[in-house]
């Protein structure tokens, strides 16, 4: 299954910049339309193009025993972009792929062996080495890239992406492609960016390489190299080459605000109720999947200290006012955990 997004307020003889999108682990194709809505792409003038991933635990093909897999999943690509341009207009010329985590594993697989198709290319989180697929080249075109990462703590399932982003940026380097390094140092995780002023995307810098980078630059370049780093394009990027991005140093303010469960959470399992404490990558834990429940396998469990550092203001219902400190419990209904409202705020509004 796949989904399509394009400008509803088309000129006559407009042709559209399109973006392909491979979602995250636990994710789906339709998640992506908090980030390419009807609203952005008219704003950006692209079509964005979301896909279902089917493919096992983490839903894409990217590992060494995936071959068969994926070749059947890159004349999927072949089939929705052939698809959408005979039903879009589409501007050749300007074509991007973007994945996140298992996504962006798979993005790191399909950028080489569809590299002469794609004008630039977005990897988060993703990579290649190791277990998954090595860094074999794009073909005569080099791809112009952004790899975009969590820094040494993006772990999950076992996936050093720290590792695998490093590799697959040995490979572009090596290669003479022109590539953007960011490292936000928030883990496994998206940082929190704002739109920019006057409206826009929270991805914003990443629609704007796409646009900014049509087919035909000469190999490893591109117009940041004379005009620099676009405003927007967070300070913690750089693009002189492997280790050049600076590091992020006030990653609080970069990082989404985490919700995190009490060691005593009840999780369900095929044997019962566990505390999550007691849980290890691994275990089987029950997950509601479209409507279905299932046993899956538990990916990971992340362990932090909570410090209540702030105090914040909770405005009720009754217009009084309650103050706690930052790592108060709360309960939130419908949900298993305790939250605490330092978790929740981000400096400017509630996040929930």
């Amino acid at each position: 299954t796949f989904f399509v997004v394009a400008p509803d307020n088309a000129c006559p003889g407009e042709k559209f910049p399109t973006i392909f999108l491979w979602h995250w682990i636990g994710g789906k194709a339709a998640d992506w339309i908090n980030f390419t809505g009807q609203a952005v792409v008219n704003k950006y003038r692209f079509i964005a193009v979301m896909a279902d991933g089917t493919t096992g635990v983490f839903k894409w093909p990217f590992t060494v025993l995936d071959g068969p897999i994926m070749e059947a999943e890159y004349k999927l690509f072949d089939d929705m972009y052939a698809c959408v341009a005979e039903q879009f207009p589409v501007n050749t010329s300007c074509i991007t792929s973007l994945g996140v985590s298992a996504g962006g594993l798979f993005n790191s697989q399909l950028t080489q062996a569809r590299g002469q198709y794609f004008s630039s290319s977005i990897v988060i989180s993703g990579g290649t080495g190791a277990v998954v697929l090595p860094w074999v080249g794009t073909g005569p075109h080099k791809v112009p890239m952004i790899a975009f990462w969590g820094g040494p703590t993006d772990n999950l399932a076992g996936f050093s992406f720290d590792v695998l982003m490093k590799d697959m940026e040995a490979g572009l380097q090596r290669d003479g492609h022109y590539f953007i390094e960011c490292v936000h140092n928030c883990g496994h995780a998206p940082p929190f960016f704002k739109p920019p002023p006057g409206g826009g995307s929270p991805l914003d810098p990443l629609f704007n390489f796409l646009l900014n980078h049509p087919y035909g630059l000469p190999a490893g370049g591109s117009p940041y190299k004379t005009a620099g780093l676009p405003v927007g394009m967070p300070p913690w990027c750089n693009d002189k080459g492997v280790g050049s991005a600076p590091p992020s140093t006030d990653p609080v303010s970069n990082c989404p605000a985490a919700i995190c469960a009490s060691p005593d959470t009840p999780i369900a399992t095929p044997s019962g109720e566990r505390p999550i404490a007691e849980l290890r990558a691994g275990d089987l834990v029950y997950s509601v999947d479209h409507g279905v429940v299932k046993a899956v396998p538990l990916l990971d469990v992340g362990r932090t200290a909570v410090f209540n550092h702030h105090v914040v203001r909770v405005e009720l219902a009754n217009g009084r006012v309650l103050e706690v400190s930052g790592g108060h419990p709360l309960a939130e209904s419908g949900t298993f955990a305790d939250l605490a409202p330092g978790s929740l705020m981000d400096g400017e509004q509630v996040r929930s």
